[in-house]
């Protein structure tokens, strides 16, 4: 056994150096089998392949865009009252602009809530999927009802200062499975918004 071993060393290493050999031949005859310089197309029959729909709509479903242009006169978080009840937590931002701008869905859903509710004056609620909801509080008049399936940038309503409010804004709150989070984690331009 140990002859073999000695004889099969030096076997071994000739047919690696042969098998090399000829992977190096194979490869560059391979190579040579295309002309050079040749531009390659898909054939008439196909095209580049789509976006998965499944990201795509994801994507359209995920609140990216600002509701309305204006100035953030209040973020998100802990805040002393504009009303004079000491610090509360402010569950969204707040968007200063004109009575009757319109406001825009910030993704692709369907309205849940479209009127008067409570504080937050004239409401529309959007439902996202995955547990993400948007709200958009204080509109002088909602544009659609519950039920009804939106786009992202549609008008759903235009702002105003209805409920608890102290001037024309847009209460914008993100929702993530019924707890408020920080709606500047989504916003990916500022759309003309500027933060006071």
């Amino acid at each position: 056994m140990s002859d073999l071993l000695k004889n099969s060393k030096g076997a071994k290493v000739r047919r690696l150096s042969g098998l090399l050999a000829f992977a190096f031949v194979l490869f560059f005859s391979a190579i040579t089998l295309y002309p050079p310089h040749s531009t390659y197309a898909l054939p008439p029959t196909q095209s580049p392949a789509a976006p998965d729909a499944d990201i795509t709509g994801k994507l359209a479903r995920t609140p990216s865009i600002w509701p309305v242009g204006g100035v953030v006169s209040s973020t998100f978080g802990w805040r002393t009252s504009p009303f004079g009840d000491g610090s509360e937590l402010h569950s969204g931002i707040d968007i200063a602009i004109h009575a009757g701008a319109p406001v825009v869905a910030t993704a692709d859903g369907r309205v849940i809530q479209s009127g008067p509710a409570g504080g937050y004056g004239n409401l529309v609620q959007i439902d996202h999927g995955n547990g993400i909801t948007t709200l958009y509080g204080h509109n002088s008049q909602v544009a659609v009802t519950a039920g009804q399936q939106v786009k992202k940038g549609q008008v759903i309503s235009y702002a105003g200062s209805t409920g608890r409010s102290t001037g024309p804004h847009v209460h914008y709150e993100i929702r993530q499975h019924d707890t408020a989070i920080d709606p500047w984690r989504y916003l990916v331009s500022d759309r003309g918004t500027q933060k006071s």
